[in-house]
């Protein structure tokens, strides 16, 4: 709350929590044990009952691979 030119004026603030999910997965050469590649996902607001929160893990784990292997770059 303060006070303005206009008079009083109010500020309000909101504060949400939510569940955020992070998953990396990674692939190892056997042989050199070095990442070869590493696949990300970021869930915003993850659902809290089991079996949603499996599907969501799912979901994302199907997106990541879907990028792999990586696509070839040509110069």
């Amino acid at each position: 709350m303060g006070m303005g030119m206009g008079g009083m004026s109010y500020s309000q603030t909101r504060m949400d929590r939510r569940v955020m999910g992070y998953l990396t997965l990674d692939m190892i050469d056997a042989h050199t044990r070095k990442i070869v590649w590493r696949g990300e996902a970021v869930q915003d607001d993850v659902t809290k009952s089991g079996n949603a929160e499996e599907k969501q893990v799912a979901h994302s784990v199907y997106k990541m691979l879907d990028r792999y292997p990586p696509k070839m770059k040509h110069y």
